[in-house]
């Protein structure tokens, strides 16, 4: 998210002023998705709602870091979908973990789980610095090689979760709890 303003500016040619209405649309889109997928995951449960929101993900991410002269307002519901997607991802993952936990362990756990998630973001924002550059006329390069890289990345959380929240009894192994509360 850190290269999208240059990247809609420089390789699109936006206009600075419509910059902002992409994170109006994108916000609108995350108050809705977190109370939507929210209700959706009690109903159909955390896990699968979480694979959908992967999985809905995926293609918008390849169209988001490949987006090439098309006019502004197209652009908007890949952004809307795209920031609904990764809030439901986040509602349904963090329920997942906190449920696991046990009550007397949970707040302790999920602020080592914010710190893992912290160093997470400092680490992509490390890599994708130095996988973007900019050409002779100041335009992003390399920008749909973090799309890749960003769908590999959630392809590889589906995996993970798929082995930690499918199995719990792995989970339970892994972190030494001793009870587990659905």
């Amino acid at each position: 998210i850190p290269f999208i303003n240059p990247y809609l500016e420089l390789n699109n040619g936006f206009s600075k002023n419509l910059i902002p209405i992409v994170y109006f649309i994108g916000g609108i889109s995350s108050l809705w998705a977190g109370n939507y997928f929210g209700k959706q995951s009690d109903k159909f449960g955390k896990f699968t709602i979480f694979n959908l929101c992967v999985i809905l993900s995926l293609p918008v991410i390849l169209i988001i870091t490949h987006i090439s002269s098309i006019p502004f307002w197209a652009t908007l519901p890949f952004f809307a979908i795209w920031y609904s997607s990764n809030t439901g991802r986040g509602v349904c993952a963090n329920a997942l973990v906190s449920n696991i936990i046990p009550q007397e362990q949970r707040g302790g756990f999920m602020s080592l789980n914010s710190c893992v998630q912290q160093l997470g973001t400092f680490t992509a924002t490390l890599i994708s610095g130095n996988i973007v550059e900019t050409d002779t006329i100041g335009r992003i390069k390399n920008y749909s090689t973090l799309g890749y890289l960003s769908v590999a990345i959630l392809i590889v959380s589906l995996v993970i979760a798929k082995y930690l929240f499918a199995q719990n009894k792995s989970f339970k192994i892994a972190f030494g709890i001793k009870s587990l509360s659905t």
